[in-house]
């Protein structure tokens, strides 16, 4: 039986698959006819790339995307969001519709990684991108190779000058074996005081961290801005591009207390 549209809200996990959801979301694909139409309320982890929903959605023609429904379900703990879209053969995603609640928007949901997180400002965004669209990334390179280990969990950190605490990139456990080696051109001191100390990446970490474990996609496109010299935060938002209306941003969402 094909159906013309499917509406559905279906369980999230089953045991430990925490991706349970994604079963009726492969299963969406099969039974509903073309150009018939899907809703869908959902974790939201639409715009990570390393995870699978996000290929998962790409088959589909999205339509209309509500980023945070998590108001609507208070009792539940992940962050939830809904989709409307239409089962086409060829669907072009590059400028879909979002709803992120203070604001709307439209995401490029084929290239664009944004965190699985509410989103209440449009800095944060053009923040994000700019961050991605950095043009150079560390190299990933095997043990062997005489690469620099980061670990995969997140290491807690609580700033001296007060500011805002949470996580940075672990770069302290150098005998751990749960983690990735990343070339390094230059000062390595320079590299650690980059990824677990700089506003930019404590800012990263704070938006993307959902766990203890770094998302892969985070892992993967650590930028590489050349590490020969040493850089003040200024500098560093110098080489991503940024404005003063984003650092300005940055500073408020690293305040002790922010919600931002």
């Amino acid at each position: 039986m094909m159906f013309d549209t499917i509406i559905a809200n279906p369980p999230y996990q089953d045991g430990k698959d925490s991706n349970f959801y994604m079963e009726f979301i492969r299963l969406s694909k099969r039974v509903v006819k073309d150009d018939g139409g899907i809703v869908f309320v959902v974790p939201n982890r639409f715009c990570m790339k390393s995870s699978g929903v996000s290929n998962l959605l790409n088959e589909f023609q999205l339509n209309y995307v509500l980023w945070n429904a998590s108001p609507h379900f208070p009792d539940v703990g992940t962050f939830i969001g809904a989709y409307v879209a239409t089962n086409k053969a060829d669907p072009d995603n590059t400028k879909v519709p979002v709803d992120f609640g203070s604001f709307k928007r439209d995401i490029n949901f084929e290239t664009e990684t944004l965190p699985p997180k509410p989103i209440n400002n449009e800095l944060k965004i053009s923040i994000i991108e700019k961050y991605f669209k950095h043009p150079t990334k560390c190299d990933i390179v095997k043990k062997d190779e005489d690469g620099f280990f980061i670990c995969r969990q997140w290491k807690s950190y609580v700033p001296e000058d007060g500011s805002r605490s949470g996580v940075v990139f672990n770069t302290v456990d150098q005998d751990k074996d749960d983690g990735r080696f990343y070339k390094v051109i230059g000062d390595t001191d320079n590299f650690i005081s980059f990824v677990s100390r700089s506003k930019l990446m404590r800012f990263i970490a704070i938006n993307f961290a959902s766990g203890m474990n770094v998302a892969p996609i985070i892992q993967r496109t650590i930028p590489d801005i050349g590490f020969q010299d040493a850089m003040t935060d200024q500098q560093i938002y110098d080489v991503f591009g940024l404005n003063e209306e984003e650092i300005s941003y940055i500073d408020r969402c690293l305040t002790k207390g922010s919600k931002e």
